[in-house]
């Protein structure tokens, strides 16, 4: 089975506007994300207005018909709120975590 990553680099206009879209995004996908297929969504900051999000899905897809229930509109509002969006996406051609570790903060 090939994974399928997307990937999207989001810069705001504030720090400000990047919590304010975290928040809203968090309490509104998360829970049909993972129920439309998603297996590993990762959110990391760059800079104080800037974040990475990595989406891990079984397949492209799943991920395309996804973004077409609401990640085209979501895009589209946020280029129109002037925020820069880059997107990079392919096949996963090797996934794997370190069997070894262990943190009650993974999850």
């Amino acid at each position: 089975m090939s994974y399928y990553c997307r990937t999207v680099k989001f810069t705001f206009i504030s720090e400000f506007a990047k919590k304010s879209f975290i928040s809203q995004l968090n309490s509104s996908v998360n829970d049909v994300d993972f129920e439309r297929g998603l297996i590993q969504r990762i959110f990391f900051d760059t800079s104080e207005n800037q974040i990475v999000q990595i989406f891990v899905w079984p397949d492209k897809f799943s991920a395309d018909k996804r973004m077409k229930e609401i990640g085209d509109d979501l895009l589209q509002n946020l280029r129109e709120a002037n925020v820069k969006i880059e997107r990079f996406e392919g096949l996963i051609s090797e996934f794997s975590i370190n069997p070894s570790y262990k943190s009650s903060r993974l999850s």
